[in-house]
């Protein structure tokens, strides 16, 4: 009886030996597998950077590519004598996924006079997003383009500068008028 007693006391030890083996085992096979996976996911995402890093041909770029991007710069008013409304007109609305910026050139503007100036804007757009917006993409396409490699764009528009009466009207009309408060 005492020896089968001493039998299972050292099975037992065995026993556990064993159990902590496979629990070993299996831990490393499981470090092995995510390790792998992770290795796989960085391997791919070099070449996703490679992809994004890209240069893109912006010479087939004009104006025509931002039409629905940008708010028609045909019709800007400013109210005359106001040279706070200068700053205000790089203030255009516009999809800052693909516009990252608009400055417009005033040189030929005269704030104090009113009357139509012929202007300029230079249009600073993400060229991926552009691409992918001109070639209609998905909007989550366009959306991650939305960085990296600019290009610009000249635009051409027209500014209207217009005395207070005018500016009231227009503002009646419903239309945006820079530099102009109703309460004046």
């Amino acid at each position: 009886m005492e020896e089968k007693q001493k039998t299972a006391e050292v099975k037992e030890p065995v026993s556990k030996r064993k159990k902590a083996l496979s629990i070993v085992l299996i831990l490393a096979a499981c470090a092995i597998a995510i390790g792998g996976s992770w290795y796989a996911r960085d391997r791919t995402g070099g070449a996703e950077k490679k992809q994004a890093e890209e240069k893109i041909d912006t010479s087939q770029f004009n104006a025509d590519s931002l039409v629905g991007w940008t708010e028609d710069l045909n019709t800007r008013y400013v109210l005359a004598g106001n040279p706070e409304a200068i700053p205000m007109l790089s203030m255009v609305s516009t999809d800052t996924d693909v516009v990252k910026t608009v400055e417009p050139n005033l040189e030929n503007v005269d704030i104090n006079t009113p009357g139509e100036y012929e202007v300029s804007y230079d249009v600073i757009a993400y060229a991926k997003a552009l691409k992918s917006a001109v070639d209609r993409d998905v909007r989550s396409v366009i959306h991650d383009g939305a960085k990296g490699q600019t290009c610009k764009i000249t635009v051409n528009g027209k500014i209207t500068v217009v005395d207070e009466e005018t500016a009231k009207e227009l503002k009646t009309a419903g239309k945006r008028v820079y530099g102009f408060r109703q309460n004046q």
